[in-house]
């Protein structure tokens, strides 16, 4: 029996697939599933190999893993850890990444860490020039000089004696690793202009009082880390996101793909091989 680990570059599909598809999918392989909040996610996402005590297992061969940050937001991330997760997880671990149209993953990973987390960014501070090579910045961002998918999948492919990949419009489609899940309501709706104006004009409001809409998102992190040494309870958080959700469908930030689209060479280079990747799976 081997430990299943996903991995991903999809977005908005992944709670739908943790809701629906992978509990009885591990079921039916005879594997426990954990989630992205479970603790196994947890200790991998700050580099900490998985207490399998604690999952009721003396090795992690029975583990169906579902947390796509292991791989983390910003790709000059993705091989140390990468290198992090090869450490910790069994070398017959078979690895299943989601991937995404780079230019829709792109924007909507500006959605995730700016909007949805409270640090309201203009998208030009957001990606990076290819020419940025700090692996640490205070605030979310993506190297864009460091977004290479062709790249990522090598680098598992070394790491890992099985890695298989699953597009996301297969997923959206009702398809996962070639059986049928159904197709199902989309669970995540992307915010997006509307709130993008309201979240800034909030963020302004705020400044003047040296506050950022930031500190939430911050306060979550250091409750994250507290939940490790388990002396510390989950808070909630104020629900300006879903209230949001229910007024704003996510019409597009034009000026989101406007930056996308000004990294020319890179974004030609990445469509190019995703076509080649959907051409492969047809």
């Amino acid at each position: 029996m081997t430990c299943h680990v996903h991995i991903g570059l999809g977005k908005c599909a992944t709670t739908m697939l943790q809701k629906h598809v992978f509990p009885s999918l591990a079921a039916h392989q005879g594997l426990d599933y954990f989630g992205p909040n479970s603790r196994c996610a947890q200790q991998l996402l700050v580099g900490q190999a998985p207490d399998t005590k604690a999952m009721g297992h003396s090795n992690m061969d029975r583990m169906f893993l579902s947390c796509e940050g292991l791989i983390g937001w910003d790709p000059i991330e993705w091989d140390w850890r990468i290198d992090e997760l090869a450490e910790h997880l069994p070398s017959d671990a078979r690895i299943i990444l989601t991937v995404r149209k780079p230019r829709e993953y792109l924007y909507s990973t500006f959605i995730q860490r700016t909007l949805h987390s409270g640090n309201v960014m203009d998208p030009q501070d957001f990606f990076l020039d290819a020419s940025c090579d700090r692996p640490f910045c205070k605030h979310s961002k993506v190297s864009m000089g460091h977004f290479n998918l062709a790249h990522l999948i090598e680098k598992l492919n070394t790491c890992f004696a099985t890695v298989e990949i699953v597009l996301f419009e297969e997923i959206v489609k009702g398809q996962f690793l070639d059986q049928d899940i159904g197709i199902h309501d989309r669970e995540n709706h992307s915010l997006g202009q509307f709130s993008f104006c309201i979240l800034s004009r909030i963020e302004q409001l705020l400044s003047v009082f040296g506050l950022s809409l930031a500190n939430a998102e911050r306060e979550r992190a250091l409750n994250d880390t507290a939940l490790l040494s388990g002396r510390a309870t989950v808070r909630n958080r104020f629900p300006l996101r879903p209230i949001l959700s229910k007024i704003d469908r996510g019409k597009k930030i034009q000026r989101v793909y406007e930056v996308i689209d000004s990294f020319e060479s890179i974004m030609d280079r990445e469509t190019k091989f995703y076509d080649e990747l959907e051409r492969l799976r047809q």
